[in-house]
């Protein structure tokens, strides 16, 4: 009952890190009361009240809990720290993954923002208008769509670019709005920008790749304590028993968890502020 309610509670807090997407609700007509939509509270504060309560009710009620030879307030102490640890360990989870997900959401957007902006530089050069040229940009990067839509109104292009949020964009904008007030030719603005991010490309896939060893170095050393731990069980150790049924083993496993993670945390704090000064 006690691997359980950790796999429970495991499940629980990892999902209750993973994004949710509300469906877009239609604007409201003048004069309407907009309608009410229900808010998720913060996620910790979900994982933190699910874990007290499963983890209080299944010590204090659940029978399997209670072992023979120990006390039954030690045992429900303990089953509380093996789902405080596999709660962690599922919201830690989900945090890293997600965390490299939006590093590779980044590399690729500055791939399509390279790519239209080459693209956009060709078409300006062959006679296209801007308007023309920005929608078969966009048709490789969709983060292109608001310029678009400001060049088909008139409006501001380069704000537009802007509130993309991405540095790569930001560039664009900028040379889009130079050669307009200059009078400069916008294709060979927005070419000059293209070179030079191909050059940041070529720095970032470098830095990446040695990124990639320190990061491949810290999961294998996280990994080496876990196959310590499966060896000296194979040659009768015991080793497992202690972590998982005293009070002492848990406390020693949280710690060396803690420390784990942290590690991993620290690795990739590092590498991410490196890849963001590229």
């Amino acid at each position: 009952m006690e691997i359980w309610l950790t796999v429970v509670l495991a499940a629980a807090g990892a999902a209750l890190l993973l994004p949710v997407r509300w469906a877009a609700l239609p604007s409201p007509p003048p004069g309407a009361t907009a309608p009410r939509t229900w808010v998720r509270p913060p996620a910790p504060a979900l994982a933190l009240t699910a874990l007290l309560v499963v983890g209080l009710l299944a010590a204090t009620l659940v029978p399997g809990l209670r072992e023979s030879s120990g006390d039954s307030a030690a045992t429900g102490a303990r089953a509380l720290l093996h789902g405080a640890i596999a709660t962690a360990l599922g919201c830690a989870g989900v945090l890293l993954w997600r965390r490299g997900r939006q590093r590779r959401a980044a590399a690729q957007l500055a791939e399509q923002v390279l790519e239209a902006c080459l693209v956009l530089a060709d078409e300006l050069r062959a006679g296209r208008s801007a308007e023309r040229a920005l929608e078969l940009a966009a048709q490789g990067c969709s983060a292109l769509d608001p310029a678009v839509r400001a060049a088909r109104l008139g409006a501001d292009v380069p704000g537009a670019l802007r509130r993309g949020g991405h540095r790569d964009l930001r560039l664009v904008a900028g040379a889009w709005q130079v050669a307009h007030r200059s009078g400069d030719g916008l294709a060979d603005a927005l070419a000059r920008v293209g070179e030079g991010l191909r050059a940041a490309r070529a720095t970032r896939r470098v830095v990446g790749s040695e990124l990639a060893s320190a990061r491949s170095t810290a999961r294998l050393l996280v990994a080496l304590p876990v196959l310590a731990l499966v060896a000296a069980q194979g040659t009768g150790g015991g080793s497992w028993q202690f972590l998982l049924t005293t009070t002492a083993g848990t406390l020693c496993l949280a710690a060396g968890l803690v420390l784990e993670v942290a590690g991993l945390w620290w690795i990739e704090s590092i590498a991410g502020s490196v890849e963001r000064e590229l």
